[in-house]
């Protein structure tokens, strides 16, 4: 927990220096399994002013998913994301819904 919360300051220190307005932090695998996460969301909270929301294993593919078509600018083509973590590997399959605007 320290060395997160250690993590997480120094995370927030940067964006200030650098002038960032809005900042989301969301919690995958570690928070959803570990007994103790409401005590590190608590800590993290109190000591950082920072909420952390800890979404779900299928949140968390659409959002790698989304992040690295957006990278690519691919629209038209499938891509597969592997997205290796701590404690799993996920294949992600997807292809991004052309919107009316190109």
């Amino acid at each position: 927990m320290d060395r997160g919360l250690q993590t997480l300051a120094q995370y927030l220190k940067w964006c200030r220096e650098r002038g960032v307005q809005k900042i989301f932090a969301v919690g995958t695998s570690a928070l959803r399994e570990a007994k103790n996460s409401e005590v590190f969301l608590i800590l993290v909270n109190g000591n950082l002013d920072l909420s952390i929301e800890v979404i779900s294993g299928e949140e968390e593919a659409q959002l790698s998913y989304l992040a690295v078509a957006e990278d690519l600018q691919e629209k038209e083509k499938s891509i597969l994301v592997v997205d290796v973590g701590g404690g799993s590997t996920e294949f992600i399959l997807g292809k991004a819904v052309r919107s009316n605007n190109g």
